[in-house]
């Protein structure tokens, strides 16, 4: 067994992890510098992986979801990112 720590950087695109590894100033935050806070309904696995990359690098996990979404909004603005929107129909019936 090898003293090697899991890097999960290793697993991700090589640009977001070059933005996660560039995270400099763990202490700031919204409160902290005048910006509002949003919360969005993630999947518990979604926010599973969040946690986990983030205790990995030793920042807030806040920075690993803003670095997501700052990489994930330059992807769809530079055309390389396509959402498409789906029907989702749910309906009760009697039996």
């Amino acid at each position: 067994m090898t003293n090697e720590r899991h890097d999960p950087l290793k697993q991700l695109d090589p640009t977001l992890a070059a933005e996660l590894a560039r995270y400099t100033n763990p202490t700031t935050t919204a409160s902290s510098d005048h910006r509002s806070k949003a919360t969005y309904d993630l999947r518990p696995d979604t926010i599973a992986q969040i946690k986990t990359i983030a205790t990995e690098l030793g920042v807030p996990i806040y920075s690993v979801a803003q670095k997501f979404l700052d990489y994930a909004l330059a992807e769809y603005q530079a055309g390389r990112l396509e959402l498409r929107r789906r029907a989702v129909v749910t309906t009760w019936k009697l039996e």
